[in-house]
Parts: C-alpha cells; structure tokens; sequence
C-alpha cells in the first residue's frame, strides 16, 4: 500500500504489531517516541509563529471536491460564540461517536468543548452497531448530536415496544404522550397542560432514561430533512430536538434553535455576531440566503475562481440556497436556488430541494 501512496508521509497503526518493517509505517508507540527528543523549545517556537489569520483546516466537500480553508480566527471565534448561544459553560458532557472528518462534527465535539471547558466521551468503534445506546446510559450527556437515521431507528423500536405492552401500560404511554404532544405544540412557551407532571413521572423520565439521554438539555439532528411528524413524536415524549443551519464555508454553523428559542421549521436564531441577508428575494419572501462573520471560510484551496464566486466584495457568503426570516429573526431554509456556487453541506452531502410544508429543516 505505500508504495501507491507516494504523497503519504507515514501511516500509524493506531492498535496492533506491523506484518513487516517499512520506513514510512510506524506503531502508535514508534510515533510517540519520534518526538522524544525534540526540545519543547521547538514545539512553543512552532505555537508562537501560529497567526490568527492562518490557515488552521481544510475541509472537503464531497461530489464537488474542494477544499474549504478555514482560519484559526474563524474556528475559534465560532467556538465561543456558539458557546454564548448555547449557553453551554463546563457543565457540558457529549459523547462523541460519528467521523472527525466533517467541520460540523469536530465544531460539537472538540472545538466548543475545549472552549467551554466541558467534557468529551468518546464512544467505541463499533458504536453505530450496537454499543452506542449502553454508552449513552453509562455518560449521560447533557447534549447529543443525533443523524436522523438514530431517531428514526430509535422511534421505530419505542413503537414496537409500545405495541407489544399490555393493554394498562399501553393506554398510560398514549395518555402521557397526548399530554406531551400538547405541551410540543403549545404557542406559549413556559405553559404545560394538566397532567404533565404526572406524565413526565411515569413515561417521559423512564423512556429518556432508556435511550441514555436522562440529562440531555440539548438535542439536535443531522443534516437530513427530519419529518414534522417524527420531530412531534419525540416531542410527545418530553424530548425536543432541535435544528441549526450551516454549511463548510460557515464552519458548520450560522443559526441554531435553543429549548427556550425555537419554532416549528425554522433554523434557529443567527450566532451572536452573524449575518443574514436575502439577495433578490422572491414575492413570497425567500431569496438566496447570504451569510456574513468571522466565521466565513477564507476561501477554497487553490481555486480561486471559485472562490470569487461564492464571496462577494463585501465578505458576504452566497449559499445558492433559498430562504426566508421572519419578525422575529428566526431564518427558514426552504430550498436550493439554481446557478448555486455552494454545492455540499456542512457533512458534504449534495443539498436538494427541501419541501418546508413537511419537514422540519437543519441543512
């Protein structure tokens, strides 16, 4: 394999013995010990020539390769603003379980935590196989990135379940679920219906206890389009999973809802510091949604072109995605515009048109 690999420096086994000896491959133990001898001086000399204005990562899209240079300025200042939203301080515990190649993943699991102070677990391998969910009850975390397909498998075995009880549980579980379906979709936020506290005793506390998440004061989904219908079954049960809306060139980021701050379909409220604008908007009020701050990438590696085209002269980020805010700031994604120069998601994934009447949107 390295020989086909000529612009590969090392490969490191990170477990395991090497079959054979080659001077490009190197045990975790060999690797650790390359560095012995370097002084310290050395490595504080490297950290001290680091400027805010550098590039500190690349991230690449997906169909569409390209690489999104992201500053150490853009990383950073993104982290504490999103900590600011958030509200997020050392009190916060996550369990980190997807691939770190993707902006949006390491935002949540290393860059806010080490900027709060708060702690990463960090799952096994096989995590998505099986051993996720005895994870979730041993960390409890306090907020939990979900993939849509986790809470649709999830809701897919909470419904069997709820079928195969006995007749007693399983008009409780639909008497406590009506009540928290009420309490999802009440307008005035801070109100409950009566029985909410006796419902939340029986099923609401059991049933988050189960999935691991008795803590989590945040929930959060994918990138996917997540169906109303799903978002209200959770709701049903106490657990509100909410949306943000970001793209590489954003850092994965540029609007979030918070427990105290959401609406049905929307994205959220813009980070502390960014900007929303609507270019050529349309007579129903979506226009191409452009995105402004510290957190707008430096611009694609070695493309320049391209770079121009999705930047305009005032720093403004074309998304090519359409979109819309109301009175209250909230930002709506609504579809794709066409000519778009964004052509992936903050997990390089290929964005489509995206039906608001159904879905509750987090691109």
């Amino acid at each position: 394999v390295p020989e086909s690999l000529a612009q590969v420096r090392a490969i490191i086994l990170w477990e395991g013995e090497k079959e054979e000896s080659h001077p490009r491959i190197y045990t975790w133990e060999e690797l650790i010990l390359l560095g012995a001898d370097v002084p310290d001086s050395k490595l504080n000399d490297v950290i001290a020539s680091q400027r805010a204005n550098q590039c500190c990562a690349i991230f690449y899209t997906k169909d569409d390769p390209r690489g999104v240079m992201l500053s150490h300025d853009n990383l950073t200042w993104v982290s504490q603003a999103s900590c600011e939203r958030l509200v997020l301080d050392e009190q916060l515990v996550l369990v980190s379980y997807l691939p770190l190649h993707t902006v949006s993943v390491q935002l949540t699991d290393l860059w806010i935590p080490l900027c709060c102070g708060g702690t990463t677990y960090f799952a096994e391998e096989d995590a998505l196989k099986g051993s996720l969910i005895p994870t979730l009850q041993e960390v409890q975390p306090t907020w939990f990135v979900g993939p849509n397909h986790f809470w649709e498998k999830i809701r897919s075995i909470w419904t069997a379940l709820e079928h195969k009880a006995r007749l007693l549980p399983r008009m409780i579980i639909g008497w406590a679920r009506g009540i928290g379906l009420k309490a999802f979709q009440n307008v005035r936020p801070g109100s409950v219906p009566w029985g909410y506290s006796l419902a939340k005793k029986l099923v609401f506390q059991p049933a988050r206890a189960a999935l691991g998440l008795g803590r989590c004061r945040l929930g959060s989904f994918g990138t996917e389009p997540v169906n109303l219908d799903t978002l209200e079954y959770y709701g049903s049960l106490d657990l509100l999973i909410l949306a943000r809306y970001g793209v590489n060139e954003s850092c994965g980021i540029h609007s979030v809802a918070l427990p105290n701050a959401w609406k049905k379909r929307s994205s959220g409220l813009e980070i502390p510091g960014c900007k929303t604008r609507l270019q050529e908007p349309l007579s129903q009020g979506s226009g191409q949604l452009c995105l402004w701050g510290r957190h707008i990438f430096m611009g694609y590696l070695g493309m320049e072109k391209e770079t121009q085209a999705a930047l305009d002269e005032n720093g403004w980020l074309l998304t090519g995605a359409l979109g819309r805010t109301d009175k209250d700031g909230f930002l709506y994604v609504t579809e794709r515009g066409e000519g778009s120069h964004i052509r992936t998601f903050s997990t390089g994934e290929t964005p489509r048109r995206l039906q608001t009447e159904d879905l509750y949107m987090e691109i």
